[in-house]
C-alpha cells in the first residue's frame, strides 16, 4: 500500500520485466534479470484489464478448448456465478469495465505461474467480486501459491493478506505481520475458516 505516485505500479512493472530499472531484484536467491528461467514461476496484471487482451473472444482469451478439465471447470464455474457463460463468444471489449476485470482475473488465477502480481485487482467490482475473488486467492495460497498485491481497497483484503507492506518515496517503510481472526466464509459452500 502507499500514496498514490510512490512507484507501487512501477515496482510490479519493473519486476516483471516491463520497465527498465536500476538495482537487482532477487527471486528464490536468484538475480531475475540474469535468469529468464524463473519468469515461469511469474505472472501479473496491470491495473487496465483492457490492455492485457489479446484474442477474439472470451472462450479463446480464457483457452477453454485446453485438456485440462479441472481448470475449465472452475472457470465455468465462475462464469455462471458471474452470469456470464452466454457471453463466452463474445469480444472481450464488448464487456462493461467491472465484466472485463473479472475476465483478467480469471484468465490470470488460472495460470500456471505460482507467484502472481495483482496491481488494484478489485478495481471496478463489487464486494460480491471481491469476495469471491479473494476466497480464490485465499485457496490457492493455501494450496502454495504467492501473491502479490497492490490494492487501494483494504477492506478486502483484510481475509487475505499475511503481510502489509507500506511504500512511500523513501522506498519500504513499514512491515507488519498481519494475525487475522476474521472468518472468511466459502462463497461455494457454507464453510468457514480462520485465515492467517
Amino acid at each position: 500500500m502507499g500514496d498514490n505516485g510512490v512507484g507501487k505500479s512501477t515496482l510490479f512493472r519493473s519486476i516483471l520485466q516491463f520497465q527498465k530499472y536500476k538495482g537487482r531484484i532477487t527471486w528464490k536467491g536468484s538475480v531475475l534479470k540474469k535468469k529468464k528461467s524463473l519468469y515461469r514461476d511469474l505472472t501479473g496484471v496491470v491495473q487496465e484489464a483492457e490492455k492485457q487482451f489479446i484474442r477474439v473472444s472470451l472462450r479463446e482469451e480464457l483457452q477453454l478448448d485446453g485438456p485440462d478439465s479441472e481448470r475449465n471447470q472452475r472457470i465455468f464455474q465462475a462464469l455462471r456465478y458471474f452470469d456470464l457463460e452466454q457471453a463466452l463468444d463474445k469480444s472481450p471489449y464488448q464487456l462493461s469495465g467491472g465484466q472485463q476485470k473479472i475476465l483478467q482475473l480469471l484468465t490470470i488465477l488460472t495460470s500456471k505461474a505460482s507467484v502472481i502480481l495483482l496491481d488494484e485487482p478489485f478495481a471496478g467490482l463489487d464486494d460480491r467480486a471481491c469476495h469471491y475473488f479473494c476466497q480464490w486467492i485465499v485457496e490457492d495460497r493455501n494450496q502454495g501459491r504467492s501473491f502479490l498485491i497492490i490494492s487501494h481497497r483494504l477492506d478486502p483484503l483484510i481475509s487475505v493478506v499475511d503481510y502489509w507492506v507500506e511504500m512511500t518515496s523513501q522506498g519500504l517503510s513499514h512491515v507488519k505481520e498481519v494475525i487475522i481472526t476474521k472468518l472468511l466464509t466459502s462463497q461455494s459452500s457454507n464453510a468457514q475458516g480462520e485465515v492467517r
